[in-house]
């Protein structure tokens, strides 16, 4: 991230629950002045073709800058929400956001990494920053699965092997952080 400026991306199931080939996804893009100066020519862009083309298609009018559809223009495969034009300068301390829709493309198999990248640039595009965010389809946001086995590692190779006894009823707990 630049020292002036912070981004971050995410992305979430529209209707929560799993990432479905033919579902919808949506991206929010914030944007927060950091610096102490007032930010000039604030310009999200998205390219949905981006790093892999056809994945993704943006379902038209979902796009809105600080919750207003103006500023939000689609021009396949790019979005751009100009914020400088719309609303000015970027204050200190302030925060944009872009949301928008994308439809997942009917065809993709589960498994299939889809990943985003927005880009910010300000101060007539002489400084940058961009961020990314990936979903798996078949996956949900927030969770995963875990599966395995737990034994006496007598040998501490990290593999179970030989002699070593598995270990049974036993309840594995992980913690974030």
């Amino acid at each position: 991230f630049p020292t002036r400026r912070s981004s971050d991306l995410s992305v979430s199931v529209v209707g929560g629950g799993v990432a479905l080939a033919g579902g919808e996804l949506e991206y929010v893009v914030q944007v927060t002045n950091i610096g102490s100066v007032a930010a000039s020519n604030v310009v999200i862009t998205d390219n949905l073709d981006l790093p892999v083309a056809g994945q993704v298609t943006y379902v038209g009018g979902s796009g809105t800058l600080n919750s207003a559809a103006a500023g939000v223009s689609f021009a396949a495969p790019i979005l751009t929400a100009d914020y400088g034009t719309t609303y000015g300068t970027l204050a200190p301390g302030a925060t944009v956001t872009l949301r928008f829709r994308v439809q997942i493309n009917g065809a993709l198999p589960i498994g299939t990494t889809i990943t985003n990248i927005g880009d910010v640039t300000w101060n007539a595009a002489t400084q940058n920053n961009s961020d990314s965010v990936s979903i798996d389809v078949g996956g949900t946001p927030g969770f995963a699965n875990l599966n395995g086995n737990v034994w006496h590692d007598a040998d501490f190779d990290n593999g179970i092997g030989g002699s070593e006894r598995s270990l049974q009823n036993w309840t594995v707990e992980f913690y974030r952080n």
